[in-house]
């Protein structure tokens, strides 16, 4: 932890808190989610995190490597676990223009509309985003404007990938969601 220069908190979830860091020898900024762990199931969700959000960049970089398009998700740079506090740190790319709910509240707040051209932009950024995970059958599984992450340059990438599913071909996937039931499948076996 010594390494790193933590500057401001980004967010704040269910799991953890999310903030700008730097790394010191190298300038590099990133971010890191801080997760408090204490019991079994605190850990096993601690990893989960760690994996899902690890395995989601690796298939994703490998197909937009091939096809040469933009990667729509956060990478995940790394991963430690500071034992005498309790507390796993998965270091991110830092995204620098925030998320989308900050965006569309600080348009409100300076009394701005966002344009048509720009929601067009990063709807369809956000449109690409999915069909990026769904072609590598993977379902993100809670997409929210705090999870749609901009770069420097307007760039969507999508983050938080703890619920994230790698689907398999022919097998429906139930959960239940504030007590609905929805099933997924595959769009080409409905």
């Amino acid at each position: 932890m010594s390494d790193f220069e933590q500057k401001e908190r980004l967010g704040k979830g269910a799991f953890g808190i999310v903030r700008h860091v730097i790394e010191k020898s190298t300038q590099h900024h990133m971010a890191w989610k801080e997760m408090d762990y204490e019991e079994q199931q605190d850990i096993e969700m601690v990893n989960n995190e760690k994996v899902q959000a690890l395995n989601a960049y690796r298939i994703l970089a490998q197909a937009a490597s091939r096809s040469k398009q933009f990667l729509h998700v956060v990478q995940p740079l790394g991963f430690f676990v500071n034992e005498d506090i309790h507390r796993a740190y998965l270091v991110l790319e830092y995204c620098s223009g925030g998320d989308l709910r900050k965006y569309i509240n600080n348009m409100k707040k300076s009394g701005m509309e966002i344009s048509p051209k720009k929601c067009y932009q990063i709807l369809g950024q956000i449109g690409s985003s999915l069909n990026q995970l769904h072609m590598n059958r993977i379902m993100h599984m809670d997409l929210k404007p705090e999870n749609v992450l901009l770069t420097e340059d307007f760039m969507v990438k999508l983050s938080d990938f703890g619920l994230s599913r790698q689907l398999q071909v022919g097998r429906e996937y139930l959960t239940a969601h504030g007590g609905t039931l929805f099933c997924f499948k595959l769009p080409r076996y409905f």
